[in-house]
């Protein structure tokens, strides 16, 4: 817990010592959004970065470290690895390279695995945010740096999907579209990213947003036969089985709490909607409709599965923290964004104190931190 307290406050300690750097600006709303320099954003998720790559276990750690460890492929077997097609096929390729091009030791590898998903989360924030620093700290306390440390071949494909915002933003199909297919040699979840790709940049609430939530809604009603559906159709990948609702097993879906943090972004969106409907702001629609399908998502995994469908709405997650800030810049009087800034920081950091600080922590270096 110490741990990842810690990053908390290293992100407070960075938003207080570089308040004098960050360029401001003031919105047609009478709110002020700012920048930070690359510099001052990969430095305040580099202390992150470090913890997430020094670590010995937490979570799936360990299995990925006896993945690494155990292949012994040389660069020879690469062909035959990608023809074929087996399960992550594409970060088999990943290790074999690191392996017999960089290092054989694990803590290199996961060091590497985290500089670039943490690198590409502060790209994207430093990029696009209105408000750098909050987001980096919502993204702590919505507990998305955890995915850093569990379900790391999903966040490689969530963080290379970050880096491509601008494809998402200008549409540049064909790009976002062969992207989709060679991450999902990766994990095949990304593949949910390609309905999604055209649905997220609808303008929020229209026709086709409502139809989609429509169709997520009846399928929760529907949960027991899509459910079925869905685990015969992965019979042969990880997740074989884990797809159906059953009480009596430990998989008891997605706690209902995570389906309305979710929806905030959206919710406060909504409010605004006549003002943000006459900006058509690409990137702010995006994240409104990626709020909005990151709930309708969670919402499916309380019918049906945590362990597949509880992970599925991170896709959505990052872009909608991405957003929160600018949703909350259109509320006009000050002294109601300010009361919004805190209550959003007070909300998210009671549901990081209800999910338990962030767990443990294990490193060859500390030992076991709860």
């Amino acid at each position: 817990m110490i741990i990842y307290i810690s990053m908390i406050l290293w992100v407070i300690l960075m938003r207080v010592l570089c308040s004098g750097e960050m360029k401001y600006s003031t919105l047609p709303s009478g709110g002020r959004s700012y920048k930070v320099r690359p510099a001052v954003a990969y430095i305040t998720v580099a202390y992150i970065i470090f913890w997430v790559g020094i670590r010995s276990g937490v979570a799936d750690t360990r299995a990925y470290i006896v993945g690494f460890e155990g292949n012994q492929q040389s660069l020879a077997d690469i062909p035959s690895i990608l023809l074929s097609n087996g399960k992550g096929y594409g970060w088999t390729t990943l290790l074999v390279l690191f392996k017999n091009c960089i290092s054989t030791d694990y803590h290199a590898w996961l060091m590497a695995l985290a500089l670039f998903m943490g690198l590409s989360v502060a790209h994207c924030y430093q990029k696009h945010s209105e408000a750098y620093f909050f987001c980096i700290l919502i993204f702590i306390l919505n507990g998305n740096q955890s995915w850093m440390m569990n379900g790391m071949r999903q966040f490689f494909c969530v963080c290379a999907l970050m880096l491509a915002l601008p494809w998402l933003i200008k549409g540049k199909t064909w790009y976002y579209l062969t992207l989709l297919i060679v991450l999902s040699s990766i994990h095949f979840t990304v593949l949910l990213m390609v309905p999604l790709y055209f649905i997220l940049r609808q303008e929020p609430w229209s026709k086709l947003i409502w139809l989609s939530v429509a169709a997520i809604v009846c399928a929760c009603y529907l949960a027991d036969s899509v459910a079925v559906f869905a685990e015969d159709s992965l019979q042969s990948t990880s997740y074989a089985g884990s797809t159906v609702f059953n009480p009596d097993e430990a998989d008891d879906g997605v706690h209902p709490l995570r389906v309305l943090v979710a929806a905030v972004p959206a919710c406060l969106a909504w409010v605004k909607r006549t003002a943000i409907s006459a900006e058509q702001n690409t990137l702010l629609n995006i994240c409104i409709n990626a709020s909005l399908f990151s709930a309708m998502l969670y919402l499916f995994g309380v019918f049906t599965s945590g362990i597949l469908m509880g992970r599925l709405p991170i896709y959505c997650e990052v872009f909608a923290t991405l957003g929160l800030p600018t949703i909350l810049n259109h509320f006009r009087k000050k002294n109601i964004r300010q009361a919004l800034y805190i209550s959003s920081i007070a909300g998210y950091a009671a549901f990081f104190i209800l999910q338990g600080c962030g767990g443990y922590y294990v490193s060859e270096f500390t030992g076991v931190l709860h």
